[in-house]
């Protein structure tokens, strides 16, 4: 598994002093006269995580240390903060005995504030639980303890910040002629619900609740191009299994899988259309027995992240027509102003154009009489559709609509679920058991698709020293 380059934590012991630039004084505790030793921790921060600058768990926005002796009294605090966030600083310690001591620090947290100069350090310190964190607006806290033992003379001890959570990253590689969709890529429940603040050498809190990472589904990959899919931080843990589904499509076409056309008053009888409200933009659809109006965005209808077929429109004719839905197969009908579905029971609806402003659009009208000449035109009424029997024409209130061509692209369907394995130093093959702070799992999806035979295969690379290359061929 590949672990991710620590963060360098520097511990010297020194007679002489070391001064270091700082965006805010220092807030250190130091008793006077304890002895002739004194210690300097040395931080700087060379690791990424997230991006190529450093940011999510690379940058320190405020940081303390506790010095405590055998007793667990703390003998000597330290607390910095950071305007702008920093990379590296000193903390110095001075007339410190010989002794044996234990340093902790904490970055980029406000928990534990209680704890100060000659507190005492007790379970509930050493064992405090980060219950959650949001990594999208905060700095990822980052934590280290050891124990020293001091001795007379200048003594070195280097040590590293942790960060307290994991990262997991899936890359897709798409080595085929034709985009690929994702419906769905998702891992099992992986993700523990806290953690300790300290690092307990993989050992868990209690009573861990595992959910599940956020899905990504709508995310498309050209052909012959590779992607970030997910880029996710998670507390570590030891999760019962660790798989991942992937499902979607292959689908031709050069830049998306989906071909829209633009706005028109053009249809035919052959394809399927997208029928929009030239007032709100928003798309004559079904849900169940009834008729709505949604908006629905391109990138969504162009994705196949959304299931458009509720919102695609076949037309019988070019002046007189029926209209029926393609996700339902139900037929548009009026009866006195108002309009239904039907499975099989239609109506034929007479289509024309008329001006709304400079832009030429389209009209519904009904073709049914009963004793008087009443037309009935179908408008946007306060997002539901509807009938007025008093128009004697068109207008701006709703009546009229655009159509877009809807042509889904040759595709092949896929839906695959494996799980994770990674290679044991003696070469065997296990399957992963647990994800430890401070690591990086990046699984590499390898897709192939052989266009001579339409078929594609499943296969599960397991991990090795550097990543996880899942092969899709």
């Amino acid at each position: 598994m590949k672990i991710l380059q620590n963060i360098s934590l520097l511990i010297l012991f020194a007679l002489m002093s070391i001064a270091c630039e700082k965006e805010n004084p220092a807030t250190d505790l130091v008793p006077s006269g304890a002895g002739e030793s004194s210690l300097t921790i040395n931080l700087s921060d060379e690791a990424l995580t997230k991006s190529s600058e450093a940011l999510k768990g690379d940058k320190i926005d405020n940081l303390r240390v506790w010095l405590s002796d055998e007793t667990g009294k703390v003998v000597r605090f330290a607390t910095r903060s950071y305007t702008s966030g920093t990379l590296s600083d000193i903390v110095s310690f001075d007339n410190l005995a010989s002794a044996h001591y234990t340093v902790y620090v904490l970055a980029n947290s406000t928990d534990l504030s209680s704890y100060v100069l000659d507190s005492y350090i007790d379970a509930s310190f050493t064992q405090a639980i980060l219950n959650s964190y949001d990594y999208d607006s905060q700095i990822m806290p980052l934590s280290y303890f050891g124990i020293l033992d001091i001795g007379p003379g200048n003594n070195v001890v280097n040590a590293s910040l942790v960060r307290t959570s994991a990262r997991y990253t899936v890359s897709i590689k798409n080595h085929s002629n034709f985009n690929l969709v994702l419906s769905n890529l998702s891992l099992s429940a992986i993700a523990p619900d806290k953690t300790y603040l300290f690092d307990h050498s993989g050992k868990l809190p209690s009573g861990l609740t595992y959910g599940s990472l956020t899905p990504v589904s709508g995310t498309v990959v050209p052909a012959q191009s590779e992607s970030v899919v997910m880029d996710e931080l998670l507390f570590e843990g030891s999760a019962s299994t660790y798989s991942l589904n992937i499902s979607g499509s292959m689908t031709s076409g050069t830049s998306s899988a989906i071909a829209i056309g633009d706005e028109s008053t053009s249809f035919n009888t052959t394809g399927t259309f997208l029928i929009r409200n030239a007032s709100s933009g928003e798309y004559l659809g079904v849900n169940g027995n009834s008729l709505v109006t949604d908006d629905i965005t391109d990138a969504q209808l162009s994705s196949g992240s959304t299931d458009c077929s509720d919102y695609l429109w076949k037309f019988s004719g070019l002046n007189q027509t029926t209209l029926k839905n393609v996700g339902s197969g139900k037929y548009i009908y009026q009866s006195r102003g108002y309009l239904y579905l039907y499975d099989s029971y239609y109506e034929t609806f007479t289509v024309g154009t008329s001006n709304s402003g400079s832009q030429s659009c389209l009209f519904f009208k009904s073709s049914y009489t009963s004793g008087y000449y009443w037309k009935y035109y179908y408008y946007l009424n306060d997002n539901s559709l509807d009938a007025d029997s008093n128009k004697n024409k068109p207008s701006d209130d709703g009546s009229y609509w655009k159509v877009r061509s809807y042509t889904a692209g040759e595709s092949k369907t896929f839906d695959n679920t494996s799980e994770l394995t990674y290679i044991k130093e003696n070469g065997a093959v296990a399957k992963l058991q647990s994800i430890l702070r401070n690591q990086h799992l990046n699984t590499v999806i390898n897709l192939y698709y052989n266009e001579e035979t339409c078929t594609m295969e499943f296969e599960v690379e397991p991990w090795d020293s550097v990543n996880c290359e899942i092969s899709f061929e």
